[in-house]
Parts: C-alpha cells; structure tokens; sequence
C-alpha cells in the first residue's frame, strides 16, 4: 500500500511537472515569440527558415528536463537564452547552406571539368576529319600547301609569306584562299559520302 501511494506520488509529481512546463513554454512564447521572430529575421537572408527555427528554439525548451528551474535561475534573462538559442540555430542553418553550396558548387567545377573531356566518338570523328584535312593538304598545289602550313603550322603572318617566297601579298591571299576552299571542299564531300552511307 505504500508502494502504490509512493507510485502515485511520483505520477502526480511527474504530470504536474508536466502540466507547469508546457504551461512556462505557452508563457514563453507568448511573451517572446514576437521579439524573437523580429531578432531572427534580422539575421536570416530569407523568411523562409524563419518559422522552422522559432519552432526549433521552443522545440529545445520543451526538450529541456531541467527547464523550470532553469527559467527560474535566470529569470531576468529569459529573452536573452531565447535568443542565444535562435542565434545557434541561425548559424547551424547557414553553415549547412555553406556546406551544400559548397558541394554544389564543387560539384558544377567537376561537372564542367568533365564536359570538356571528349567522348570517344568525338575523338574518332576529330581523327577522321584530321586525316582527311591532311589527305586535301598534300593533294593540293605545292605553293598552296607550302602558303597554308606557313600560315598555320608556322604562324607567319601573310606579309611574313610573302617575303619568303618573293610574291605579293594579294598573291598570297588568293593561295590561302584556294588552300582553304580545297580543304573545306574535301571535308564537304566526305561528309556527302558519310550521310549516304548512313
């Protein structure tokens, strides 16, 4: 029999505990839920987060085994643990947008480094149209060859050309002219042939 009533005791005690937290918690937020909102969103880039953390700081209040005594202990700063909790809570959510931007944007770096790989069937094709570009090369006049690859193998200018091999400028503009079209001509018709092919 004194077990039960010490059971009880200990029940009683336990919902009355209860009943006084959630009834300190109600009179918290009602005295602060307002200030700490204004206080929040001062410190918040976007209202977004703004409920879930004023949630979040009574949530931990209401977590607290000792809040009571807690809250009695430092009566005339209530505010100020409030928004010492709010102010944690602020910084845990901007690191973790730091963390994902980060990532994210580590990510992006990878991704675009990755992109400018080339597939293997990129390189195949680069080949092919390189071979046949060579094939045109060789095929062509011998001025116009030795004009192009002066041009873009040496990186002579066409004054620079035209110098070296005693003719005028306008002359080795027409050469470069023929060089190219034959090139671009080559690659045309092999493109022809591939279409059909296909």
């Amino acid at each position: 029999m004194l077990m039960a009533r010490k059971k009880d005791n200990v029940v009683d005690l336990d919902r009355r505990r209860l009943q006084a937290t959630e009834q300190l918690l109600k009179q918290l937020f009602d005295e602060h839920a307002v200030p700490l909102r204004s206080f929040l969103a001062a410190r918040l880039g976007s209202r977004a987060d703004l409920d879930d953390i004023v949630q979040d700081v009574f949530l931990r209040l209401a977590k607290m085994n000792n809040l009571i005594e807690r809250m009695e202990k430092d009566r005339g700063s209530c505010r100020a643990y409030l928004f010492t909790i709010g102010s944690n809570l602020v910084m845990d959510l901007k690191r973790k947008h730091q963390v994902r931007n980060d990532y994210a944007q580590e990510k992006y770096q990878l991704d675009q480094e990755h992109s400018g790989e080339a597939s293997p069937e990129t390189i195949l094709a680069a080949r092919q149209e390189l071979a046949i570009v060579k094939k045109a090369i060789f095929s062509m006049p011998p001025r116009w060859q030795k004009v192009f690859l002066l041009s873009r193998v040496e990186l002579m200018s066409y004054k620079q050309i035209a110098e070296k091999l005693g003719v005028s400028v306008k002359q080795i503009e027409k050469y470069m002219s023929k060089a190219l079209r034959c090139i671009r001509d080559a690659v045309q018709q092999e493109n022809r042939r591939e279409a059909e092919n296909d």
